[in-house]
């Protein structure tokens, strides 16, 4: 019994689809357990309030950068 090309291409398709699928579902997973709090820091309040203070001086950054690029009238 020969294996045609067509026959090596859907066995080669199924099998990526498959470690697609695992890879998507590890994700889903690594994203759900971020989500409930599942990461070091969580239940430290202090780490909780830097992180806070982070993100808005980091979000003041991004948008004087995005002032500064837009064009002057």
């Amino acid at each position: 019994m020969t294996i045609n090309g067509k026959t090596v291409f859907l066995i080669g398709a199924a099998i990526l689809a498959g470690l697609v699928i695992v890879q998507l579902k590890d994700v889903h997973i690594a994203i759900g357990e971020r989500a409930m709090g599942g990461y070091d820091g969580s239940s430290n309040p202090e780490a909780a309030s830097r992180a806070e203070r982070e993100a808005k001086e980091a979000a003041a950054r991004a948008e004087a950068a995005a002032s500064a690029l837009e064009p002057q009238n």
